[in-house]
């Protein structure tokens, strides 16, 4: 079944110490990878596919009153048109959508992690 969660999502008032959770599933024929900014630093981590794929790739939030922003990206790469499911959970809310497709769709999918 799609997942129709919007491509750009806010999570907010999250509690310092929760976990961020990201799932990326499918057929073969898709490469993905996200980057996490933590907020606290001018760093921003790369997590491969063999981390979300399936996944999940568990973060601890920190920085209270900050914003933690995650890029998923993902690109289909095969003739045959196929599903792939990006999932998200924090702080007890979840998220997930489907991005369909054949070779060429790509998309970028934010998440914006709002600290209480």
């Amino acid at each position: 079944m799609a997942c129709n969660d919007p491509k750009n999502r806010e999570f907010r008032e999250i509690a310092a110490g929760s976990k961020y959770e990201l799932s990326v599933t499918g057929p073969a024929g898709f490469a993905a990878f996200a980057q996490f900014d933590n907020d606290a630093t001018t760093t921003i981590e790369t997590w491969p596919a063999a981390e979300i794929t399936p996944g999940p790739k568990r973060k601890t939030l920190g920085s209270p009153g900050g914003v933690h922003l995650v890029f998923v990206f993902v690109n289909i790469a095969t003739s045959k048109t196929i599903d792939v499911k990006v999932e998200a959970k924090v702080d007890g809310k979840t998220y997930c959508r489907t991005v369909s497709g054949t070779s060429g769709r790509k998309e970028i999918i934010v998440h914006t992690l709002r600290m209480a």
